[in-house]
């Protein structure tokens, strides 16, 4: 019997081990001295760091198969730039003077895209992001490629559109990250938001009357999604004295 679960229990290992594969990412860059991070866009933590010496650094190690990366500079804004890749046991090599990328034909996709539709030109002709993202959305519905850039995907279509497309079941809906993202986004869709503009003097009265009944009062707490479909309560933010502005 202790033979049976033994052999159960190595299995069991085996299994779990068979789903790791190993990464390899050799890189370089201008910034000599500088710390660069390898971050896991599920968890949003940085699973390896290193310092770029002589212009050029690189990553070894072994984590889930096909989990997004990101190699970036500054960990702790989410709005700086990251240059994505999937762990499919391919090695790696990046430029992160101008985020082009060397891999499987899948990464490399992925690095065009990410350029394109977070990058130059669409950080200023909305209109081209846009048709970058739909297009991408099309013909990589396919792969999963799309989970690694799903922020964008509700950028584009909105968070209804997003959902739906989501409950198609495209490949891409079945990696891990889309799918905490829909979690995230089904939540979100829970909320009612109050639109103001265009409104009548009546309404805009009305308005003020309610809002002056409710001043001083204590906040409702409301919980909504970051950029990675993580949830988050208001009630995590205020408090001791300061001011908050919540931008919709």
């Amino acid at each position: 019997m202790k033979k049976i679960l033994f052999m159960f229990a190595l299995l069991l290992v085996v299994s779990a081990q068979a789903q790791q594969v190993k990464y390899t990412v050799k890189g370089v860059s201008k910034e000599n001295g500088k710390m660069v991070y390898l971050e896991d866009r599920l968890t949003s933590t940085a699973v390896d760091s290193t310092i770029v010496a002589k212009g050029k650094f690189a990553f070894k190690g072994q984590a889930d198969k096909d989990a997004i990366f990101g190699i970036t500079f500054d960990k702790d804004n989410w709005q700086s730039w990251r240059t994505l890749f999937f762990n499919d046991g391919k090695t790696i090599s990046v430029n992160m003077n101008d985020s082009t990328l060397k891999g499987s034909p899948l990464n490399e996709r992925l690095a065009y895209y990410n350029k394109e539709i977070t990058g130059l030109p669409s950080h200023y002709y909305p209109d081209y992001k846009y048709k970058m993202t739909k297009q991408m959305f099309e013909e990589e519905r396919g792969t999963l490629l799309p989970a690694a850039l799903i922020i964008e995907g509700q950028w584009a279509f909105g968070g209804k559109g997003l959902l739906s497309m989501l409950e198609e079941k495209p490949v891409y809906a079945g990696h891990p990250y889309a799918k905490q993202y829909e979690k995230g986004l089904k939540r979100m869709a829970t909320a009612t938001v109050v639109v103001t503009t265009g409104r009548t003097e009546e309404q805009k009265a009305a308005d003020k009357e309610t809002k002056d009944a409710f001043i001083g009062q204590q906040f409702t707490d409301f919980e909504m999604v970051d950029t990675l479909g993580n949830a988050h309560k208001l009630s995590e933010y205020v408090g001791g004295g300061h001011w908050l502005l919540v931008d919709f």
